[in-house]
C-alpha cells in the first residue's frame, strides 16, 4: 500500500482502527424455533397485531403492550411484520432485544417463527 493510502486510511479510521473492521456488534442469540418443527399451535384465542405500514418505535411499543397483554391473559400473540420491505421489526422481535425487555418487565413467554413474514408469542409453559 503506498504511503498515499496509508495517510487516508490513517485519516478516515484512525490509528488504532483497521480499515476493515466491522462497525455492527456482536450478539450472541439461539435459532429461533420454527412453529412447525416444534408442532407448536396456539392454545386458547390468538390476538393478531399488524405491524405493517408503521415505524420502528411505535412498532415497539405495539409489541410490549400486547406481550403484556398476553401474559395477563394467557392467549397467544401473532406479530405480522413482514420481511419484503425490511427487517428491522422482525430483527427486533427474534434476534433477543424484545425477550431482554420482557424479561426485565417480569414477562416470560417464547418465541416461534412463523415463516419469514410472521412470529408467535406464547406466554404459557410449554414442554420443547
Amino acid at each position: 500500500m503506498s504511503k498515499k493510502a496509508n495517510r487516508l486510511n490513517r485519516h478516515l479510521y484512525g490509528n488504532s482502527k483497521p480499515h476493515n473492521a466491522s462497525p455492527r456488534k456482536h450478539t450472541l442469540t439461539t435459532p429461533l424455533k420454527s412453529a412447525s418443527s416444534v408442532g407448536f399451535t396456539p392454545s386458547g384465542g390468538c390476538c393478531e397485531v399488524d405491524l405493517h405500514d408503521i415505524g420502528l418505535h411505535e412498532a415497539k411499543e405495539r409489541i410490549k403492550t400486547a406481550a403484556n397483554k398476553a401474559s395477563k391473559e394467557s392467549e397467544t400473540v401473532l406479530f405480522i411484520h413482514g420481511f419484503n420491505r425490511g427487517t428491522a421489526i422482525r430483527d427486533f422481535i427474534r434476534g433477543g432485544p424484545l425477550q431482554q425487555s420482557l424479561n426485565a418487565k417480569g414477562i416470560t413467554g417464547e418465541f416461534y417463527s412463523k415463516g419469514d413474514g410472521a412470529t408467535y408469542f406464547d406466554p404459557g409453559t410449554r414442554g420443547n
